[in-house]
C-alpha cells in the first residue's frame, strides 16, 4: 500500500484535464470561426449571384425591346418599300403609254403630235426620251429600243423602294442579332440561379467537406459565367 496521500497526485491529474479542456475549447472556437468564414462566404456568394441574375434578366429585358423594335422597323421599311415599289410601277406605265402613243404617231407622220407627246413626259422620263431620240433610232440600228434602255432613264421611286428593301434587311438582321443576345443573358441567368440554389444548398450539408466542395463549385460557376458575362454588349436604353 502506497505511503503517498491521495493529494499529491491530484495535481497532475488536474493539469492533464485543463490542457485537454483548453484544446478542447480552442478547436472549438477554431471550428466556429472558420463555420462563420464559411457562412460570411456563402452569404456572399449569394448576394452576389442574386445582383448578377437580376442584371442578366434585365439585359435580357432589355435585348427583347430592341430586337422587338428592329423587326418593327423592318416591316416598316417593307411597306413602305412596296408603296414606293407599285406608285414607280405605276409611273412607268405611264411612261409607256406615253412612248407607245409617241411612236404611233412617229410612224403615222404626225410630227406634230409627236412633238405633243414628248413636251408632256414626265421629268424623269424627258431627259431619258431626249437622249433616246438623238441616237436617231428610226435609221440608228445600233440605238437602244426604247428610251427605256438607256442610262438617263431614272425612277427616284423605285431606287428608294430598292434602298428599303436594304434598310429591311439590314433592321433584320439587327433584330436576329439582339435575340441571339437576348438568348445569351437569359441562359446566364439560368446558371446564375444555379449558382445561387448550389449556394444555398451547401449550407445544409452537416459535413464540412460537402459543404466546401458544393460551395467551390459554386464559386468556380459564378466566376466562369461572370467573365462570360463581362463580355456581352449592354443596352441600357432603348
Amino acid at each position: 500500500m502506497s505511503d503517498k496521500p491521495d493529494d499529491a497526485i491530484a495535481p497532475e491529474s488536474v493539469d492533464e484535464d485543463d490542457e485537454g479542456a483548453i484544446r478542447h475549447a480552442i478547436s472549438i472556437v477554431a471550428d466556429s470561426s472558420r463555420k462563420r468564414r464559411v457562412e460570411t462566404l456563402t452569404v456572399l456568394l449569394m448576394a452576389l449571384a442574386t445582383v448578377g441574375t437580376a442584371w442578366v434578366s434585365y439585359e435580357a429585358s432589355r435585348w427583347g425591346t430592341v430586337q422587338t423594335a428592329n423587326f418593327n422597323a423592318s416591316n416598316a421599311a417593307r411597306v413602305e418599300s412596296s408603296k414606293a415599289s407599285s406608285t414607280a410601277g405605276q409611273l412607268i406605265q405611264i411612261d409607256v403609254a406615253l412612248f407607245v402613243e409617241a411612236v404611233d404617231a412617229f410612224a403615222a407622220g404626225q410630227t406634230e403630235l409627236v412633238d405633243f407627246y414628248s413636251q408632256r413626259a414626265r421629268p424623269e422620263f424627258q431627259p431619258a426620251l431626249d437622249a433616246w431620240l438623238a441616237l436617231d433610232p428610226a435609221n440608228n440600228p445600233d440605238a437602244p429600243l426604247s428610251p427605256f434602255d438607256v442610262p438617263e432613264y431614272q425612277s427616284a421611286l423605285a431606287d428608294e423602294a430598292a434602298l428599303l428593301v436594304v434598310d429591311a434587311e439590314a433592321a433584320t438582321v439587327a433584330a436576329a442579332t439582339a435575340n441571339q443576345r437576348g438568348d445569351n443573358y437569359v441562359l446566364a441567368a439560368v446558371i446564375f440561379a444555379a449558382i445561387l440554389f448550389l449556394a444555398g444548398v451547401s449550407s445544409t450539408f452537416k459535413n464540412p467537406r460537402y459543404h466546401y466542395v458544393v460551395l467551390s463549385i459554386a464559386a468556380f460557376g459564378f466566376v466562369t459565367n461572370s467573365i462570360w458575362v463581362a463580355n456581352f454588349p449592354v443596352v441600357l436604353t432603348v
